[in-house]
């Protein structure tokens, strides 16, 4: 077999012509696919169209075996059983040149199977070249989808034409398609898959209302749904719910838990309910994405509801941006943001105004930022809110603390809005800034040294448990102990002694700021510094002590540096203690001082 413009073709004999392509190609490209037969010299071919209809791929093509028998394999795996016996004896090789002999073209209407919609009719014709009333030179047998009215023509033909839009309707919904007379008990099918169509060959066409809808619920659907659905699909059922609507709908598990449909509907008014057209298929997707929307919608709904009574009021915000009032509980306060969404109506416009007229200019850029409809989009959290918090300004110049808060909400059409509250949250936020302070107090009162205001040796303590577990690659101890502090307080008094130790310390903090310095001692200092080079550290440390001696005081200083992840911090530590010893040792050497001790 060989492969030309994904075309396969056998070649016969010794020769090496090529199928003559060009009879193919005066075709349209509305075919399935095109089987080419050269009577003369026995060359086939075999060109697919459309690679999804026939659910073949283009590689699988290229290996296909004899283009006759892949063009069989293709109709018996996708024919109707109740049109494949017809359409087989059609393309056989002997009936179609017997046809042909009195006749150019023979068309045969038969259903072929789409995974997306199930059976749909098309027409398969065959077609020969050469003169009329002879022999075919050639045979081209093609597979043609039909449109809509051609298929409810040859759905009318075979069905009871008042029927037949009904049918033809419900089969772009449903693979499987059947007429029920409730009255008769008796079902007929107009469109099947291949597993319920091997039932109906057996049953001879018909099956038993009750007895076929009884056995598929038992066979497959979930043990939680059986009875129930026993009742609400039984016959009598139908007809009371038909009697309310035209369509009757309902949704339920199978074993393999995907959703399934099925529809009834009414062909013609009246009340004396006897035939309708039943369609049923898996539509587990489709439902879950029904549900889904419908939960969604719900939740949007209760929340805005929700958001009704505990805000001022609530805004639906539009995908175009237009601003519809939900919901006002009156006037207060916000009243402002109300008049100008009132008389702009443009989101774009409104809360830019709002912001300018009423937000404090601390968190004007902050809440125009975060307030955009792009910002809103990409930020407000999945069935949550979104609450932005800021300072309003009233005409007098005071200040209290609102907040706007945004959600989605999904409309009856799809469309994503976004819902805006306003309220007042002044009284709550300034109870928690007052409880946040209090609970600051506390713990600098806990952490701070009373003299210095740096953090105190509890507060170390605790910190040094910490500093092992951060996620930092290197780590810096500076330890500082002033000199002189016993003389200064038996000389001048403990008020000169407190002077120099809050000099030592204020400086400390400018140099290596207020979070990781501490005052661990009466006269002993420690900072930590992370990811800064030693080099850099040593001459920090030169500057401070040359602001400490020109001030008339003395420090004596140890420093050690490591990576955080390998060091033991009581001898890291440790060896800073020693080295700063050592300096002081240095300075006092010769002196017979007990302070070089």
């Amino acid at each position: 077999m060989k492969v030309i413009n994904d075309t396969v073709y056998s070649d016969n004999g010794n020769t090496e012509e090529q199928v003559n392509l060009d009879i193919l190609s005066v075709f349209s490209r509305d075919y399935m696919f095109l089987y080419y037969h050269n009577v003369k010299s026995d060359k086939r071919a075999l060109r697919l169209m459309d690679y999804d209809a026939a659910d073949i791929t283009n590689d699988e093509l290229g290996s296909a075996g004899d283009p006759y028998s892949e063009m069989i394999r293709l109709i018996k795996e996708h024919i109707h059983p109740d049109d494949l016996e017809d359409v087989l004896s059609a393309v056989n090789v002997d009936s179609y040149l017997e046809a042909l002999k009195n006749t150019n073209r023979e068309i045969i209407n038969a259903r072929w199977k789409y995974r997306e919609f199930g059976y749909l009719y098309n027409q398969l014709i065959i077609s020969k070249t050469g003169e009329p009333e002879s022999e075919p030179e050639a045979v081209v047998i093609g597979l043609k989808e039909v449109g809509r009215e051609a298929r409810e023509r040859i759905i009318r033909e075979s069905i009871n034409r008042k029927y037949a839009s009904t049918v033809f309707a419900l089969s772009q919904e449903y693979p499987e398609v059947f007429i029920v007379d409730l009255d008769k008990n008796e079902m007929t099918p107009c469109y099947l898959s291949p597993t319920t169509a091997g039932a109906f060959e057996e049953s001879g066409g018909t099956l038993d209302y009750d007895n076929a809808i009884s056995a598929y619920i038992m066979d497959t659907v979930i043990q939680d749904q059986k009875e129930h659905l026993l009742l609400v699909l039984s016959r009598e059922y139908v007809k009371w719910s038909l009697r309310k609507s035209d369509t009757y709908l309902r949704e339920y598990l199978n074993s393999d838990n995907k959703y399934c449909e099925i529809k009834y509907v009414q062909p013609e008014q009246g009340d004396d309910i006897s035939t309708v057209i039943m369609g049923y298929g898996v539509k587990d997707d489709e439902i879950r994405s029904k549900m889904e929307d419908a939960r969604e919608r719900d939740f949007q709904q209760s929340l805005m509801d929700g958001l009704s009574r505990e805000y001022h009021t609530v805004w639906l915000i539009h995908p175009d941006r237009t601003m519809e009032l939900y919901r006002t509980t009156g006037i207060t306060t916000i009243m402002e943001a109300l008049r100008i969404g009132m008389e702009v109506k443009d989101y774009a416009l409104c809360m830019p105004l709002y912001v300018k007229r009423y937000v404090s200019p601390q968190d004007q850029p902050r809440l125009l930022e975060e307030g955009t409809y792009y910002n809103l989009i990409k930020n407000i959290p999945e069935n949550g809110i979104m609450p932005v918090t800021y300072r309003r300004v009233d005409p007098e110049g005071n200040e209290t603390y609102h907040q706007t808060c945004f959600a989605r909400a999904i409309g009856v059409d799809g469309e994503t809005n976004i819902v805006m509250a306003f309220r007042d949250v002044d009284a709550t936020i300034r109870q928690q800034i007052q409880e946040r302070e209090r609970f600051n107090n506390v713990v600098r009162e806990r952490d701070s040294d009373g003299l210095t205001n740096m953090n105190n040796r509890f507060c170390y303590e605790r910190r040094l448990k910490e500093y092992v577990e951060m996620d930092r690659n290197s780590i810096s101890c500076i330890y500082v102990d002033v000199d002189g502090l016993h003389e200064l307080n038996n000389t001048k008094g403990h008020e000169a002694g407190d002077i120099m130790l809050k000099f030592v310390a204020d400086n400390i903090r400018a140099y290596w700021g207020m979070t990781d310095t501490y005052r661990i001692g009466g006269d002993e200092f420690v900072a930590f510094l992370f990811d800064r080079k030693e080099e850099d550290i040593l001459e920090e440390m030169r500057q401070f002590r040359k602001v400490i001696t020109d001030e008339g005081y003395r420090v004596s200083m140890g420093e050690s540096t490591g990576p955080l992840s390998e060091i033991d911090m009581p001898a890291f530590i440790k060896q800073a203690e020693e080295r700063m010893y050592a300096e002081k040792r240095s300075h006092y050497q010769g002196k017979n001082d007990r302070r070089a001790r």
